[in-house]
């Protein structure tokens, strides 16, 4: 079995730890600074790092680094958007459809193959993600609503920005190709977020409360939030990177479907509540497709 298998499940658990800490924010931050939380910490580095190898890089790489780093930014705000206007098992379930607009991708533009089988066992995944998330409309409520479209706008924007990594990967070594792996990922770790700090200051200096958010930034909590947020963050963001640039990008969304279970396992867990029948079937239909999946693949 493939080591970033493993790698993609310890990303998953670090991101349900994280979004469980920008949850405590919401209250006390908006959006675009609990975004901004999450890529200032290695900032300092990446202009460092980045200033030491400015030889390594070129402008074909730094412009697909910012488009990147837009989409991110961007699939970001569509799930933010989308939780202020649904409930949240809704937008979540809407929001793991990336793993079919992955493979759809990947058939269509990247020449990835797969078989009819493993194409039915994702969608039984999928199906199962929205099960566990009890996805349901209202009498009141269109299926194709602002919500919706949030959404499955970011489901389909996380899908492209995972095959743009690879390519802009890919190409950084085509570039560099006496550089080893370690370096090349650094690289491309540090130089998207140096243009997702660009980005969000930008953001918040044309709103005019930069210098306001950062000082509230520093004085919650001590600090003490945004310490954890951005170690938490820029780790879990090292591991998605890397499991990207080296593993099938199918497979790697594939197993970090197991957020859902995990987060659920958790939440249960934390507030004593009881399985829903949905929820057991959901779990184990998930499992059960991912496991398949997995034995095709290999």
């Amino acid at each position: 079995m493939p080591h970033y298998y493993f790698l993609v499940v310890i990303a998953v658990v670090l991101q349900i730890f994280r979004h469980y800490e920008q949850k405590k924010l919401i209250d006390h931050f908006d959006k675009s600074t609990i975004t901004l939380m999450r890529f200032l910490l290695p900032l300092p580095f990446a202009v460092v790092y980045l200033t030491i190898f400015h030889h390594l890089l070129d402008l074909k790489f730094l412009l697909l680094s910012a488009t990147v780093s837009l989409l991110q930014i961007s699939g970001g705000i569509c799930i933010l958007k989308s939780f202020s206007k649904q409930n949240f098992a809704n937008s979540m379930a809407l929001a793991h459809t990336e793993l079919l607009f992955a493979v759809l991708l990947g058939i269509c533009f990247f020449q990835q193959n797969i078989s009819w089988l493993m194409f039915f066992t994702i969608v039984i995944i999928v199906l199962a993600i929205f099960l566990i998330g009890n996805f349901k409309i209202s009498k009141s409520q269109k299926i194709i609503n602002k919500a919706s479209i949030f959404a499955l706008s970011s489901a389909f924007i996380f899908a492209i920005n995972a095959f743009l990594i690879k390519e802009t990967y890919s190409y950084f070594i085509k570039i560099n190709t006496d550089i080893n792996h370690t370096i090349s990922t650094l690289t491309l770790f540090f130089a998207l977020h140096l243009f997702n700090n660009i980005f969000l200051i930008t953001y918040k200096i044309t709103q005019k409360n930069l210098f306001i958010e950062m000082k509230k930034i520093f004085k919650y909590e001590s600090g003490f939030s945004f310490i954890k947020i951005g170690l938490i963050s820029s780790l879990t963001t090292a591991l998605w990177y890397y499991t990207y640039t080296v593993g099938d990008i199918m497979m790697v969304k594939a197993i970090s479907q197991l957020e859902v279970v995990l987060a659920i396992v958790i939440s249960h867990y934390l507030l004593k509540e009881k399985f829903s029948y949905k929820e057991i079937v959901g779990i184990l239909l998930l499992l059960i497709g991912l496991i398949y999946l997995i034995y095709l693949k290999n």
